[in-house]
């Protein structure tokens, strides 16, 4: 649902009167007017946005990164920054996506730990990009969301920017740290506030790959404390809250093998193609409910994710809630189901549940528990409806035979 106007909250309102201003990474200079932001993603970029515009920076989004990997997942991420830039009728550009030349530049870098060289070299390539797309419209400044990231080293990202740079005449990074400030606490409102897909590793496959998912330190000094909902450090992505840990000996987040396996990356397609897409409100065209049962047999990737590869009853029954909503909604005559099929997205629901219980957020996991206890008494009401039907036939055919045999 796109928002007709920002709503800035107390502590932004105290930035913008300059109470609180943010300092500069690099020199005291600061931009005015219109800039290139390169964005990494639609959760990422939220905040910083919001704060460009409240402070009467006119931010261009340029959305450019050929290291996520695989293209369903790029394809999503670009999507989500896309929605939220019209939102706010603001400028988006689509950069190229070019994974094989990104995989050929970081070529001997495969191995590489998290903020490690192959880090710093793709940030490099990224804001090089930028620049020069900054270049090619007439500006001068350029910054990145990549800096909002608990994650990601500053000093890394601010090298990269100074590098780019360098590299592109006329241009100048404007090097900020955008976790302090309130702008990290707002990023998590402002996720939950549009519903965003809310990716759980950098983007790369090596990133995302178990045997690099090593414990980093705690980046403190880096901005504000640390929120309390991330309670482990993660090697993954760009400034989301993690899950908590599995507790196993490795120490590692219970998540970070999930998230590239193939049963999960499934689920994204299930959910590009029948709601993104819209196939599952085509489906619903199909009459007599035949198409709405079709299409949420889509749902057993997820039923099956949910009941066990993360073995959590109460998660399973919000999925089958959300699941049966979409089935009965659709069943519904005179061409409303039809209509409201396009718009339910059960699935979009259900990757969003799975999402948020990995990462342990609270108001997910309050979500689930009042689905899982709704669809707990529908089926206890069920069973209980099915006992009575059973034994009301019995008595019946047996009153029946009594009064035509006796």
């Amino acid at each position: 649902m796109k928002k007709s106007a920002i709503e800035i909250p107390d502590e932004l309102r105290a930035l913008q009167r300059g109470m609180a201003p943010l300092p500069s990474e690099g020199s005291g200079e600061a931009p005015s007017g219109a800039l290139l932001l390169h964005a990494c993603c639609a959760p990422c970029s939220s905040a910083i946005v919001e704060w460009l515009l409240a402070h009467g920076l006119r931010p261009v989004v340029f959305y450019y990164n050929p290291n996520i990997y695989p293209r369903e997942e790029y394809e999503i991420r670009k999507q989500e920054s896309k929605r939220h830039a019209d939102s706010l009728g603001v400028q988006w550009i689509d950069g190229d996506y070019d994974h094989e030349q990104w995989k050929h530049d970081v070529c001997g870098l495969e191995n590489e730990p998290e903020r490690g060289r192959r880090c710093e070299l793709c940030f490099t390539l990224r804001l090089t990009a930028a620049a020069r797309k900054a270049q090619e419209l007439g500006l001068t400044w350029f910054t990145t969301t990549l800096a909002s990231s608990r994650w990601k080293s500053i000093e890394q990202i601010t090298r990269a920017g100074q590098a780019a740079e360098a590299a592109v005449p006329g241009t100048r990074f404007w090097a900020q740290n955008w976790r302090k400030g309130g702008l990290y606490e707002r990023r998590n409102e402002l996720l939950r506030e549009y519903n965003f897909y809310n990716q759980q590793y950098c983007g790369c496959e090596y990133s995302a790959s178990p045997q690099l998912a090593s414990p980093l330190p705690s980046p403190k000094g880096e901005g504000d404390s640390v929120s309390s909902e991330i309670v482990a450090p993660s090697p993954f992505g760009e400034g989301w809250g993690e899950a908590e840990g599995s507790g196993e000996a490795s120490g590692k987040p219970r998540h970070e093998s999930l998230y590239s396996s193939r049963l999960y990356q499934s689920m994204l397609s299930v959910t590009k193609w029948m709601d993104r897409y819209y196939l599952d409100g085509v489906a619903g065209l199909v009459p007599g409910g035949i198409g709405d049962i079709v299409s949420a047999l889509f749902a057993i990737v997820h039923v099956y994710f949910s009941a066990f590869r993360l073995r959590s009853i109460p998660l399973t029954l919000a999925i089958l809630n959300n699941t049966l909503r979409d089935i009965f909604l659709g069943m519904l005559p005179f061409f409303v189901g039809d209509v409201i099929d396009f718009f339910h997205k059960a699935n979009k629901k259900n990757m969003a549940l799975i999402d948020g219980f990995l990462r342990n957020d609270q108001t997910v996991i309050r979500e689930v528990n009042r689905k899982a206890i709704q669809s707990a008494v529908v089926l206890v009401a069920l069973v209980v409806g099915i006992i009575l039907i059973v034994y009301g036939l019995i008595w019946l055919t047996r009153t029946l035979g009594t009064a035509l045999f006796s």
